[in-house]
């Protein structure tokens, strides 16, 4: 990944001038020495507003401020204030290999004044009116310039970047304002929880965890709903991060949707600024997105829910006739069976002479079916085999036929590849199938 840098540059200012600028200003961000005439101030939205921001710092503080920054494979620039007024200004593009920005507003004489290093200086100062007819100077501008003002510190410099450790290792302050982030789970309660638990959707704590939440239903046993999930989106290529909501559709026989995506089907445009729609920076923007996320729910969110319904129907039958004889055919004798077998339950089948065991399990979320056999503390997923041979088992279920055909697909799976092979021989032969500690942990 290449090098993005951004930063604030004050000349011969105090941190806690710096400080109280910063809060003065309404900014909020990082403060660390340079060297012993500047101090690196790195602001919350410093690639998109870093140069406005810089202007402001200027102002306030009446001194030198840069607005430096190096794309390391697109260009690099900077931009100098003096007392809030712009005095120096230049961009280079190293696929153009054009300035944008005069060549005159590099502004050479103050640069000089206010340098740490002649000899740098009149090596920038060189560079720029050679790189354009020497290609293989191009690159070693932003050297020069930051040799030429100390500012070997400054290296993959970002508000993004400078969190942890490297916060310690540059001995970083905190500076200016101090904003938290809105609570999402309680923005959520507020603004929508009534009006989901009018439809008949209550939040689901089994399901939730600290970053997503569930507002469920039960419908025959099972629950479908909306999910609410917050999450840290990268939303350009310069390290930078923004808040995002993700509300989503689940079902227990449908692929989970993105409401937004569902709301939004016929509009390109809208589709495209999916990930700009549900970012935000503060709770009111918060309150408009969960706003949002109702009128969506409750316009097509609940008709895409309700339009497959699924049979509620006991299972045990099924593997009394069917699966009961054909297995002890192979020495398997079904040894446990869960009260509820569809939600979450499982139905096992044991030989005890080969110590194995074969376990028929079903999710507590989704109406699917998968069977796993077990030996010598290793599982196998026989879904896995199927899908190898071709043989269709990973199909959810709506109704007891469609189990039905879910248990033949199993059983015709194990009398081709699985239960006339010896069990070691078989367990060499899959052994890619083997399913790791996690997985059994959390689906078997």
């Amino acid at each position: 990944m290449s090098e993005f840098s951004f930063a604030t540059l004050v000349k011969d200012k105090s941190m806690t001038a710096i400080d109280e600028a910063v809060k003065a200003e309404k900014l909020e961000g990082y403060a660390f020495p340079v060297n012993s005439q500047w101090t690196a101030v790195v602001l919350k939205n410093d690639i998109m507003e870093g140069e406005q921001m810089s202007q402001q710092l200027s102002q306030r503080l009446a001194a030198y401020v840069f607005y430096f920054c190096n794309a390391e494979d697109h260009g690099w620039g900077y931009t100098l204030f003096s007392q809030g007024q712009k005095a120096a200004d230049l961009y280079i593009d190293y696929e153009t290999q054009e300035e944008l920005g005069a060549y005159q507003e590099t502004n050479l004489p103050l640069l000089e004044q206010i340098c740490l290093n002649q000899e740098s200086l009149t090596q920038l100062a060189e560079y720029f009116t050679q790189y354009q007819e020497k290609p293989e100077l191009l690159f070693e501008g932003v050297r020069y310039f930051k040799e030429a003002f100390g500012l070997h510190k400054i290296e993959w410099i970002s508000y993004e970047y400078l969190k942890g450790k490297i916060i310690k290792q540059l001995e970083a302050i905190p500076v200016g304002i101090k904003s938290k982030s809105p609570n999402v789970k309680s923005i959520v309660k507020k603004t929508i929880e009534k009006q989901l638990n009018e439809l008949g959707y209550f939040y689901d704590k089994a399901e939730s965890r600290s970053s997503y939440f569930y507002y469920l239903k039960e419908v025959n046993g099972f629950k479908m709903g909306l999910s609410i999930e917050k999450e840290r989106y990268l939303y350009n290529n310069y390290g930078q991060f923004a808040n995002k909501i993700d509300a989503r559709l689940c079902h227990p026989v449908k692929q989970e949707k993105t409401l937004y995506y569902l709301y939004h089907r016929n509009d390109e445009k809208k589709l495209k600024e999916y990930e700009k729609e549900y970012t935000y920076s503060n709770e009111e923007e918060l309150k408009k997105i969960m706003a949002e996320i109702m009128k969506q729910f409750k316009t097509v969110g609940i008709p895409w829910l309700e339009e497959v319904t699924y049979e509620a129907f006991e299972p045990l039958e099924i593997y009394t006739d069917l699966v009961d004889h054909f297995l002890a055919g192979y020495g398997y004798q079904r040894t446990s069976t869960s009260e509820n077998i569809l939600v979450g339950g499982k139905v096992v089948y044991e030989n005890v002479e080969k110590n194995s065991r074969l376990i028929f399990s079903h999710f507590t979320h989704l109406r699917r079916l998968n069977l796993y056999l077990y030996y010598n503390d290793k599982y196998i997923s026989c879904d896995d085999i199927a899908y190898e041979k071709s043989i269709n088992t990973y199909e959810v279920y709506i109704s007891s036929e469609d189990y039905i055909t879910s248990i033949k697909n199993y059983l015709e799976v194990l009398s081709k590849y699985i239960l006339n092979e010896d069990i070691d021989v078989l367990f060499t032969k899959y052994k890619d199938h083997i399913l790791s500690e996690d997985i059994v942990k959390y689906f078997v």
